[in-house]
């Protein structure tokens, strides 16, 4: 459970920094 902690707190920094990404690709 510990772990499955970790892994979704990873996912969801994955998930800002793609949408970052997305935004930053649209923008410019």
């Amino acid at each position: 459970m510990r772990r499955r902690g970790v892994e979704t707190r990873a996912h969801q920094s994955s998930m800002v920094v793609d949408g970052g990404a997305m935004m930053v690709a649209r923008t410019g």
